[in-house]
């Protein structure tokens, strides 16, 4: 049994009205349809500070499978988050083009319909996409619940 989000939870409860929390989980906390509501909450509450996702390939955790993914997920108040996707090794979070900013808004305009976090490799992949989402037109409309693509 994965307790990994229960776990999240308390330490989100147990924080202090201008606290933040800073620990290691399963990356599926950010991406996952189970926790999508956890991960709703807290863009709602303007409570996601940081989330640095990485791939287990160097094997960082030896005792765990190379395509374990996971991540540094920071909570605590904040207007926008820090994102970091898809990296291996510790240094590479001082690669200032993996890192992307992401309001509330971005995470809505962005997967309206699964209310989970995109995944982008760097800065640029991020604000292109932004850009296409931005532009409702091109999609014919607003999101609704079977799609934006009305499928």
């Amino acid at each position: 049994m994965n307790t990994y989000a229960l776990f999240a939870e308390h330490n989100w409860s147990v924080l202090a009205r201008h606290g933040c929390a800073g620990f290691i989980v399963p990356g599926g906390i950010v991406t996952d349809d189970t926790t999508k509501e956890y991960f709703q909450a807290l863009l709602d509450r303007s409570a996601l500070a940081s989330v640095w996702h990485f791939e287990n390939e160097d094997l960082v955790f030896k005792g765990l499978h190379h395509a374990y993914r996971f991540l540094l997920l920071t909570i605590g108040a904040s207007d926008q988050a820090d994102l970091v996707f898809y990296a291996r090794r510790a240094v590479d979070l001082d690669d200032r083009w993996r890192h992307f900013a992401l309001t509330p808004a971005d995470f809505a305009a962005l997967n309206p319909n699964t209310r989970t976090c995109p995944t982008f490799r760097s800065r640029r992949d991020a604000d292109v996409n932004l850009a296409i989402y931005r532009r409702p037109a091109c999609f014919g409309g607003k999101a609704t619940r079977t799609g934006i693509h009305g499928a």
